[in-house]
């Protein structure tokens, strides 16, 4: 069970996953130092702040890839990237496919 200092970031970063909010901002708006809280996160959570941030941002880009005929440039913004380009590389990097064969993927599984 996470600290009531987890929860509250993992609050902060699942209501708006694509926010441009920094960990900075993110500490500032808890009211904690950032090295605190980038320590009791990762102690508690077992990944950065930045890391659990693109873990939604990518669940988000997932279920945008698979349920609408969005460009992949609009999912890309959509989920807070700020590029189709640096976007297509990180899905790659996370899930080794690319958006586009996911999305083709995810169509026909079903």
């Amino acid at each position: 069970m996470p600290s009531p200092i987890a929860e509250r970031i993992c609050k902060i970063i699942d209501s708006c996953p694509e926010a441009e909010m920094t960990v900075a901002e993110i500490a500032e708006a808890i009211g904690i130092s950032v090295w605190y809280m980038s320590h009791i996160f990762r102690r508690e959570m077992g990944m950065t702040v930045v890391e659990y941030r693109t873990e939604k941002r990518m669940n988000k880009a997932k279920i945008l890839l698979s349920s609408t005929d969005k460009s992949i440039t609009e999912i890309a913004y959509a989920c807070g990237f700020s590029g189709q380009g640096y976007f297509s590389e990180r899905f790659a990097a996370v899930f080794g496919i690319s958006p586009t064969k996911y999305r083709i993927q995810s169509r026909t599984d079903k």
